[in-house]
Order: C-alpha cells, then structure tokens, then sequence
C-alpha cells in the first residue's frame, strides 16, 4: 500500500467517501481534505525471530534521543516538529500476533500535531509487504521535549515465517 513512500519526506493522506484512508506522496489533484504529514525517516526494522525464538521473546530496541535545549525550564529547541521513535518492542501473542508499544519524542522546536505511527510488516524472505497502518500517538499533540506512546496489536501469518517491521513516526 505504501511502496517507496519511506524515501519521501511528506506524505499525503485522505480519506474516502468510503471511509478508506489512503497514503501517497504526492496529493491528488481532484480529492478535498487531503493532509500533508512530515514523515521521519524510517527506523531500522525489527527482525521477527519468534520462529527461532523462544515462546514469550520480545524484541526490544532503544533509540538515543537528543534532548532538547532548555533555558530557564523553557525548551529554546529551533526549527519544526520532529518526532522520532525512543523505544519499541514487539511482543508475541500467539503464532500470528505481535502486540507493539513504544515512545516517541518531539526533538524540535514547536509542536506536533495528528502524531501517528505507520507500521508496515514485511516478508522477509518474499519482500512482498503484509500489512501496512497508521496507529495513533497517545497524546496525538506533542510540545518540543514531550513523550508520547503506541499501543497496538497486529494479525498477520507473515509472522508465521521469516517477517520483519517497520515502525515510522508521521505528524502535521
């Protein structure tokens, strides 16, 4: 659903009178309500190791963060929003369900607004993609230096063999 969009640094999103939301990177020149998102660059993936693993393995990654700049308690970051994934796990529930929760960060100099993730499962073996979504930052509106979290579960059998996933912050 989203082929090469992770090169692009917007991505535009709308959604149907059908009620699909849709991803490109570039807007549709006949579609209303169409809104740009600057997308971060996309994470390392996560290699799923659950057929190899143990039962129960999570698969955990910590990000460094630059912190913002304070002064007087007052974030003096410069230039725009910019979130970046802080920490990520994904953890087996079952053969074909990964639950995945994190953080991510607002490094710049104002706020991020409409915080989201994409999360896109690969075939590994196939590089064929499995699934492809946006889920939702709690809070969805970040302050320069403020953390937000996800929570998600995702059903796929590309877990079933060799599957890798790509987690990549999106915000206005």
């Amino acid at each position: 659903m989203l082929p090469g969009i992770a090169l692009a640094q917007s991505v535009y999103t709308w959604t149907d009178e059908k009620g699909v939301i849709h991803f490109a990177d570039e807007a549709p020149p006949d579609v209303k309500n169409v809104e740009k998102r600057a997308l971060e660059a996309p994470q390392p993936l996560i290699r799923d190791e659950q057929a190899e693993g143990t039962p129960g393995e999570v698969i955990e990654v910590a990000t460094p963060v630059p912190e913002p700049t304070v002064q007087s308690g007052k974030i003096v970051s410069e230039g725009p929003a910019r979130v970046v994934l802080t920490q990520r796990k994904a953890i087996p529930e079952g053969a074909e369900t990964r639950h995945l929760i994190g953080e991510v960060k607002n490094i710049g100099g104002e706020t991020a607004t409409r915080v989201a993730i994409i999360i896109k499962v690969t075939d590994a073996d196939q590089g064929s993609e499995c699934v492809s979504g946006e889920v939702a930052i709690d809070p969805e509106t970040l302050e320069p230096g403020q953390d937000g979290t996800y929570d998600d579960y995702v059903d796929t059998p590309c877990f079933l063999g060799n599957a890798s996933i790509e987690i990549t912050p999106i915000w206005r």
